[in-house]
């Protein structure tokens, strides 16, 4: 792996398609109509799983693992040169493993979200099982 070309900025890159991807999956998941403001990710998986019949060990681990992702998101967000360093300092400790890690509970993540919204018979969402089927992901 170490050969890559430009890892990190690659990294980077796939790092934020991922955390938009679920902000977006989340947020327009989950109305809020008598907010002005949609609420951050985080707080929207915990709502989205919190009114699911998804295990509670379940609803745990992915809000915990969601939490560590969007740490990471954000600093990608927000990569400029702040007062302390700590977003560049968090960029630069992203590795292949950690992204690898942080693919797959996305992947994860819009699993669960399908099984959720198949679980409403007002969704059309009956032919797909996993985002993997129309993702290719490698």
């Amino acid at each position: 792996m170490e050969h890559i070309d430009r890892k990190k900025e690659r990294m980077v890159f796939i790092l934020s398609c991922l955390g938009l991807s679920l902000s977006q999956l989340l947020g327009q998941n989950c109305p809020s109509p008598d907010k002005e403001w949609i609420d951050a990710p985080g707080d929207l998986l915990c709502r989205i799983l919190g009114a699911s019949d998804i295990e509670q060990t379940k609803h745990t681990r992915l809000t915990q693992r969601f939490q560590e992702f969007l740490e990471y998101y954000d600093a990608v967000r927000h990569f400029g040169l702040n007062r302390d360093g700590t977003k560049h300092a968090k960029v630069d400790s992203l590795t292949f493993e950690k992204m690898s890690n942080f693919k797959d509970l996305a992947i994860e993540i819009w699993d669960t979200m399908i099984v959720i919204f198949k679980a409403d018979p007002n969704n059309d969402l009956e032919d797909l099982e996993s985002i993997s089927e129309a993702v290719r992901f490698k």
